[in-house]
C-alpha cells in the first residue's frame, strides 16, 4: 500500500490480513463462494471480496483434528513454547495482588507489569 492512497484502502488491507483466518473459517462452514468484508474509515467504505482458500481451509481442518483428542479425552493439549508459563513467585504474586480484586474483576486501571515490579 502506498501512503498516497486513501486511509480506507490502507485500513482495508490491514483488516483483510487481520480477519482472514476467521473469514476462511466462515467460508468453509457455509460453503459460500465468496465473503464480503466492508471497511470504513469514518467517511468512506471499501468492499473487499475474499474467495475461499483451499490451503487455509486444510490448515484449519488439520488444527481441528490435532485438537479433537483434547476434547474427547477432556484433557488440555500439551503446552508449547507459545503458551504462558505458570508462575507463583513473589513478583507475580505482588502484581496479581495489585491488579486483581477479590470479586474476580480486574481494577479499572490495571498496572503495567513494569509498574507492578514484574521482570
Amino acid at each position: 500500500m502506498r501512503m498516497g492512497q486513501p486511509a480506507v484502502q490502507r485500513h482495508a488491507h490491514a483488516a483483510v490480513s487481520c480477519y482472514l483466518a476467521q473469514i476462511q473459517h466462515q467460508l468453509m462452514f457455509s460453503g459460500s463462494s465468496q465473503a464480503h468484508l466492508w471497511v470504513f474509515d469514518g467517511q468512506r467504505g471499501l468492499l473487499r471480496v475474499v474467495l475461499p482458500d483451499a490451503a487455509a481451509m486444510e490448515a484449519t481442518r488439520a488444527g481441528w483434528e490435532a485438537f479433537a483428542p483434547s476434547l474427547t479425552g477432556d484433557t488440555p493439549p500439551p503446552l508449547s513454547d507459545r503458551d504462558c508459563k505458570q508462575r507463583g513467585d513473589g513478583a507475580w504474586h505482588q502484581a496479581a495482588k495489585l491488579t486483581w480484586r477479590p470479586s474476580g474483576r480486574s481494577t479499572t486501571r490495571p498496572l503495567g507489569w513494569k509498574q507492578a515490579g514484574m521482570p
